[in-house]
């Protein structure tokens, strides 16, 4: 993604939005992470509430099942 972030709601696998998170997607050196982090957090507090998925590293619910 060229180093660009993008910062959206989280979407539930049927399409409903999540309004208490968002989700930043970055190109890291292997790939994109993709970091999921609480709506309401402060910037003091992201650093200790949030998750980050590396490209390839994860699969969709619908695969799971």
């Amino acid at each position: 993604m060229d180093d660009e972030k993008l910062s959206t709601n989280v979407q539930l696998d049927a399409g409903i939005p999540n309004d208490d998170f968002e989700y930043a997607i970055v190109d890291g050196e292997n790939g994109d992470e993709c970091t999921i982090y609480p709506r309401t957090c402060r910037d003091d507090e992201i650093v200790t509430q949030w998750v980050t998925a590396a490209e390839h590293s994860f699969v969709t619910l619908a695969e799971m099942r």
